[in-house]
């Protein structure tokens, strides 16, 4: 035990406040009761000796013999034997208990939440923080990768503890920040939490780590942050094999060891610290306010520090680049006038495996990196890449992006720091790469072929796809903004050919997002294949389509490509202010039918058309394009809002580092009506019933389209009679708008499988509509 020291050095008074912390140090096996037996004994030693915050280790309740075994020990939040351990403990004792991280259950099946609980001496719990680092890591015959069964957390968490007077000391409030292990990588997490008394880091820091950084770690968050930190630990040679660090410790502002554990075996130590020793009783260090560090400086509610603290770990740190660098990158283009310049850094890792002819035939991986740099001096811009990350490449990109700056109208200047953006946590910033081993990738795709083979005889070939994208993105702005994003994006397609009396037909299905590879279970493959055999199957039996002027009913999901192609070009922000759109002019105005109301939302979580930032750091935004029929707005990005005299709206979009952005759609869709679609459908007496679409294109001056479709029935008498191929839609959008006369309530969004292309840019985006009556469209058909 040990009396803590203020700042100075110096003994504490008496009666300052005091706060006394005990961190249980353990070895925790393979035996979930066992393992809790042994942290009951340690809590009540710690309790016993005055503790009134015990804290335990991460993994305390499990160290098991593979990763996987916490998936089956996983409690839903708010119940279950670990929960109910924590709070009894609490409570029997009269502490405030840290239960280091138990397995909590996460949205996806295959993965945990590694959630650090804190439960009051009543035994209520007071605080959750999941863990947001998570710790991957080999060296010679070690290997960890937690990301592989552990899904991360997305906010900072801080609780406030009061004690009673005690002792002659007065009542205190003590200010508690919450972490986990791998987290005292990230400085940026802790000045989140600030200003806090004291931090908790629980830990299992492996021998490797721990005996070359754990000290040097505990010590510099403590100096930085000018608090108290207190890391109970794992110590010691596990049933499984592990070997961990030890040494739980606590530490002062000042950076000195005020207790500490010897580093093998269980047991706690308990000191007692000054309350209020962040700052307000510890030296006048102020936390860092330089440019290099104001990346980290937002408030704990904010989800895009994780993101920032990942772009840096993948975009800057490895090439010896941080904030400084980026600045005087943006004030080298400044030099001379220049409106606005932004960098825009990228890493992307894809991966893709097909099947074809029974077996997968190929596989492709690829890692794609670098930077593009632009300045923009009134309408002209100019822009320089490279795909090599480094100070030099990165100023050299910036001067030849300068050039056109002697044009500029020197309206603004460069910001002297930069600052971190807003914006939103709508996936979870994971590689679905790695989340299946290659063996499981190709196991997926045979399994798509067996279950299209047994659902008919008639199918007589199969190809199928996986792909997977892990993209990370970095943006810093001569107006001071910096932000990131990581982006997951998965898609399984399938196409099926299916053959009778000598005739051959297709059918194509697939979906994905921005989820997880683990998210393909049996249940979605299966409706992927339902859908492309049937397909497959209706376009054997089906007929020429007929031609002319006709009622046209669209189904509802994905034939909103139609919408998007038709009508949502042509509220883009470069085409508006060009006036080469049919909506240039037009807010305000009736552009389509009553009840029409067409959003662009690139808020949905894990679509494929979502982000929580655009490529120039604007959060993204839900955009009422049209409403009950009439024009209200345009999409736009940086350069055209500025043009424009109006807001962004988070629409700024490129393919990648190496190309420019421009407005560009992200989820487009139609909103919901009241009619049944078996209604709209009885309506008709003579028309085609679109359930399906390939491709399409639109001419954006005049708002003309084309469209195949690739699943269509032909209606009459108000019944669905007999599948049709070949037909081809014709119309204006604009004029197909005015035409709808039936709106379904059903609407419903693609699986995500959309792309869209512009100016040579190809972008994932996604599409949606209820079912729609529209009058008077042109056929194109064969028969």
């Amino acid at each position: 035990m040990a009396q803590a020291r203020n700042a100075t050095g110096a003994q504490a008074a008496s009666a300052e406040p005091t706060l006394r912390v005990a961190a249980v140090q353990m070895v925790s096996a393979v035996n979930v009761s066992d393992n809790l037996a042994r942290a009951e004994e340690l809590i009540g030693e710690a309790a016993a000796a005055g503790a009134r915050l015990v804290a335990l280790p991460e993994h305390f309740a499990l160290l098991g013999r593979s990763d996987r075994d916490k998936l089956s020990v996983r409690e839903p939040d708010g119940a279950g034997p670990l929960q109910t351990f924590l709070s009894g403990q609490a409570a029997a004792h009269g502490i405030w208990l840290v239960g280091g991280t138990l397995p909590l259950a996460s949205p996806n099946p295959g993965k945990v939440l590694n959630s650090s609980l804190v439960y009051g001496p009543d035994g209520r719990r007071v605080a959750r923080y999941d863990k947001i680092h998570l710790f991957g890591f080999e060296h010679g015959s070690e290997r960890f990768d937690e990301a592989a069964t552990i899904a991360p957390g997305r906010t900072p968490a801080v609780f406030d503890l009061e004690t009673a007077p005690q002792g002659g000391a007065p009542a205190a409030a003590w200010r508690i920040g919450l972490s986990v292990c791998y987290d005292l990588r990230f400085p940026e997490l802790y000045r989140a939490l600030a200003p806090v008394d004291l931090l908790l880091a629980p830990s299992a820091f492996t021998f490797t780590t721990g005996s070359a950084h754990w000290e040097v770690l505990l010590r510099a968050r403590a100096i930085e942050n000018q608090c108290y930190l207190l890391a109970p630990a794992q110590g010691g040679q596990h049933e499984n094999g592990r070997r961990t660090w030890g040494h739980s410790m606590l530490v002062d502002p000042w950076g000195e060891i005020v207790a500490q554990r010897e580093p093998d075996g269980g047991g706690s130590s308990s000191a007692t610290s000054p309350a209020h020793g962040c700052g307000r009783c510890g030296p006048a260090f102020q936390p860092c306010r330089t440019a290099s560090c104001s990346m980290s400086a937002m408030k704990p509610a904010e989800p895009p520090f994780a993101h920032l603290a990942i772009a840096r770990s993948v975009l800057l740190e490895p090439y010896g680049l941080d904030e400084a660098h980026l600045g005087a990158a943006l004030a080298e283009i400044f030099r001379h006038r220049v409106d606005y310049a932004d960098l825009y850094f990228q890493f992307t890792r894809s991966e893709g495996w097909s099947l074809e002819e029974g077996i997968v035939k190929s596989g492709s991986f690829s890692i794609d990196q670098g930077v593009g740099v632009r300045a923009v001096s009134g309408d002209k811009t100019a822009f320089a890449y490279s795909d090599v990350i480094g100070a030099e490449a990165l100023m050299s990109a910036a001067r030849a992006a300068r050039t056109i700056a002697s044009r500029g109208a020197g309206r603004v200047k460069v910001a002297g720091a930069l600052r971190p953006g807003a914006g939103r946590a709508l996936y979870a910033a994971e590689d679905p790469i790695p989340r299946l081993e290659a063996a499981a990738k190709v196991a997926l795709l045979e399994r798509v072929e067996r279950m299209a083979r047994a659902k008919d005889p008639r199918v007589k070939q199969v190809m199928a796809g996986l792909a997977a994208e892990y993209d990370v993105v970095l943006v810093a702005r001569s107006d001071g903004l910096v932000a990131a994003d990581v982006r997951p994006l998965v898609r399984v397609s399938v196409t099926v050919i299916a053959e009778q009396g000598g005739r051959r037909e297709q059918g194509h299905s697939g979906g994905g997002g921005r989820f997880d590879l683990g998210s393909f279970d049996d249940a979605r493959l299966a409706g992927y294949v339902d859908e492309a055999v049937k397909a497959a199957l209706t376009n054997l039996e089906a007929r020429p389509a007929p031609a002319g002027t006709m009622t046209v009913v669209l189904g509802p999901g994905w034939p909103g490509v139609l919408l998007h192609e038709a009508v949502g070009h042509g509220p883009e922000g470069d085409f508006v202010r060009k006036r080469s759109s049919v909506f240039a002019g037009r807010i305000g105005q009736r552009v389509a039918a009553r009840g029409v109301t067409v959003v662009d939302d690139g808020t949905l979580p894990e679509r494929r058309g979502s982000l929580n930032i655009d490529d120039e750091g604007n959060p993204s935004q839900r955009n009422v394009l049209i409403e009950d029929g009439v024009l209200k707005g345009y999409l736009q990005d940086t350069l055209n809002a500025r043009l424009m005299k109006v807001p962004v709206t988070g629409n700024g979009r490129r393919e990648s580092f190496a190309h420019l952005p421009m407005p560009r759609m992200t989820n487009t869709y139609m909103l919901a009506g009241e009619r049944d679609p078996g209604e709209i459908v009885a309506s008709v007496d003579r028309g085609l019933y679109a359930v399906n679409f390939g491709g399409g294109q639109v001419d954006i001056t005049n708002g003309k389209f084309v469209f195949s479709a690739s699943e269509a029935r032909w209606i009459e008498n108000g019944k669905p009679q007999y599948p049709v191929k070949g037909a081809t839609i014709i119309g204006n959008g604009p004029d197909a708008l005015t035409r709808v006369t039936m709106i379904g309530n059903d609407m419903r969004l693609d699986p995500g499988i959309g792309v869209c292309g512009k100016d040579g840019q190809s972008v994932p985006v996604g599409v949606g509509q209820p079912t729609l009556r529209i009058e008077a469209l042109t056929v194109g058909g064969t028969a």
